[in-house]
Order: structure tokens, then sequence, then C-alpha cells
């Protein structure tokens, strides 16, 4: 019932009725219920903004394995907010969402690689695949990434083809 508040399907839309309705699944352990909480939260929708109640939310969803509340978590360790910023947590998240499929962190996961650093060990090749990985699935940006890496010739054979010009 949630989802139908939040985006008015079925019934009118009614934000606050929404988090009332995830909170109720929230606190009884559903995964999907506590992330949409956390969003909410994140963005100020139907209850005060708060990143630090937004976290609280994903990190309850994250360990029961949602990919979408270990993208958030990885996107706020990435960037520092309201939690110390540390990329090799980012990487984590990253790294189990990633390997659930979910795209945006195929492509995180990816740019850290390239980079390096951070405790994230610098493997082109490793960025590279998941970058393929992230531009199959239709990430544009890994779609972008992938192709600077064969530009680039790093983390990828290419091909030469010297040999075709008259």
């Amino acid at each position: 019932l949630g989802l139908c508040y939040e985006y008015g399907k079925g019934v009118d839309q009614d934000l606050k009725e929404a988090v009332r309705w995830y909170k109720l699944a929230a606190v009884k352990g559903h995964a999907r219920a506590q992330n949409n909480l956390g969003v909410l939260h994140r963005l100020g929708r139907g209850v005060p903004q708060s990143e630090t109640t937004a976290l609280e939310w994903f990190r309850k969803s994250a360990a029961q394995g949602l990919a979408h509340a270990q993208f958030s978590l990885g996107t706020s360790f990435l960037d520092g907010v309201e939690v110390p910023q540390n990329v090799a947590e980012a990487a984590r998240y990253f790294l189990q969402a990633a390997e659930q499929g979910h795209v945006g962190s195929m492509n995180n996961i990816g740019v850290l690689y390239k980079k390096g650093g951070h405790g994230v060990t610098k493997n082109e090749a490793t960025a590279a695949s998941w970058y393929r990985k992230a531009a199959e699935a239709g990430c544009a940006g890994g779609q972008c990434n992938l192709a600077e890496c064969y530009y680039h010739g790093k983390g990828v054979t290419t091909v030469s083809y010297t040999h075709l010009r008259a």
C-alpha cells in the first residue's frame, strides 16, 4: 500500500499515508519498505528530510541484501554524506549490489577499480569488465566508460587495423 499512496496508484497520492504503510512493513523487517522509507527520508518526501534516518533504514535494508539500499549506502560512503567518507566501504556496498545486477553499482565499482586508492586496488581490466556488464545492461555511464577504455587501450584487448590501410 505504501507504493500505491506514494505514487497515487488506485488511491489519491498521499505521502504521509505512504510513510505510515512503509513504516508498518519496515519495522517488521520488510527490506523494500525499509529502503523506500529511507528514500523518502533522504528526499524529505512526506517526512522531514533526514539523511541520518535515511541511512538507518538503508542499513537495515542492505543487511538483508537489497541491492538498491546497498547502492544508496555506497553512494553515501563515497560522498561522505552523514558518514565519514570511506571509499573502501563504498566499494564493498557497490560490489554487493553489482553482483546482484544493479547497473549503477556496476558502473560505480568500475570507476573505483579504475582510479584505485583508498583501500581499492587499481585494476583497469576489472574496471573494464564491470563497465562492460553495466554497458550491456543499458547503463549509459558504463557505455561511455567502456568506450574510453577502448579509446585509451586501458584494461581491454585492442585490435590494430593499421594493416587495412591502403
